[in-house]
């Protein structure tokens, strides 16, 4: 359901201009498919480019991930803090899973191309901003290759 009003949400303020720019940079958490470390730093008013990335480990092995991306904000007339984005980007993963029946270590790499759609809020006074978005990928190899769609994150980060 949550999709679903982000989805809607998105698609009746998409006739909205470009935001002027309200910050340069900003660090933080990405909590999603991965828990993640953030940077996104705006390259024009309504341009930015976000890189993030994380490793977690898991009963069966881990995995290393980082993305990268080219974001493009617009603003919400109505509420002034709060913007919409979409991007496009890239991924890599690098996977190490431990099969004890045959006592190996499998290790896969995987990269491929991915998009995003969300929203992001600034706290008026207060150097925050919160952000939700929606991304689909598609894995050219690797563990989970092939089209990947309705991963979504919620994200904390702290102006710099």
């Amino acid at each position: 359901m949550k999709h679903v009003i982000l989805a809607f949400s998105v698609l009746v303020c998409a006739h909205f201009q470009a935001a002027a720019q309200t910050y340069r940079s900003a660090v933080g958490a990405k909590f999603g498919e991965f828990t993640s470390l953030s940077y996104l730093t705006f390259l024009k008013e309504s341009n930015a480019l976000e890189v993030f990335g994380g490793v977690r480990s898991f009963r069966a092995g881990s995995v290393m991930h980082v993305h990268a991306s080219y974001q493009t904000y617009r603003k919400i007339q109505t509420v002034p803090q709060l913007r919409w984005y979409t991007g496009i980007g890239g991924a890599m993963f690098m996977y190490n899973y431990h099969q004890e029946k045959h006592q190996a270590t499998l290790g896969t790499l995987g990269i491929g191309p991915e998009a995003y759609i969300g929203l992001e809020y600034r706290i008026k006074d207060f150097p925050l901003t919160i952000s939700a978005d929606l991304m689909g990928r598609y894995l050219l190899n690797g563990y989970y290759s092939g089209l990947n769609i309705g991963f979504g994150a919620t994200t904390i980060r702290y102006i710099l």
